[in-house]
């Protein structure tokens, strides 16, 4: 055994808004009691590219690459390895249909891994630049939210989306 992982997914509407849904991610991973268990990502390994994927993936659909943005930043070279309160993906699918998604629940030292261009991916890496380690018999706790909204929202409203779910974690 690697790690034993303890997951609970819930679902619900987010109220006020309601074209809107949100998941919510609560997990526990734990190292066996004789061991540390190291985690990395192939930029820790030497993949240059800003490669720190590892932890908490989405991986959307678009028929055109999707927009990120967080409070402050835009675009993926921006966005990539932030360590934002949240980031927002807006898109189209392949139907036709607009899509907001806003990403909440970094942990201490976690980044955001979003990629646009290549696939569209956000990810809450756990060891974007430098391994983290799960202690021998200790456990990695981690909070996601990730609500998910018809159209495709500006800045403000994925803001207000995120202070939601902010509240609702709290």
């Amino acid at each position: 055994v690697l790690l034993t992982e303890r997951r609970h997914l819930a679902a619900a509407p987010v109220p006020g808004h309601p074209d809107a849904w949100r998941l919510d991610l609560r997990y526990a991973l734990t190292a066996p009691a004789d061991r540390d268990v190291p985690l990395g990502s192939p930029a820790t390994n030497g993949r240059p590219g800003g490669a720190g994927y590892g932890g908490f993936f989405w991986r959307a659909v678009a028929a055109e690459p999707p927009h990120a943005f967080t409070a402050s930043a835009d675009g993926e070279e921006h966005v990539n390895g932030s360590a934002e309160p949240w980031v927002a993906l807006t898109g189209t699918g392949p139907g036709g249909g607009a899509y907001t998604l806003v990403f909440t629940g970094l942990g201490p030292g976690d980044r955001w891994f979003v990629r646009t261009a290549m696939y569209p991916g956000v990810c809450v890496a756990f060891a974007f630049e430098t391994p983290a380690v799960v202690p021998a018999g200790g456990s990695r706790h981690g909070r996601h939210g990730v609500v998910v909204a018809d159209g495709v929202l500006d800045r403000d409203a994925a803001a207000a989306l995120a202070a939601t779910e902010a509240a609702v974690r709290a």
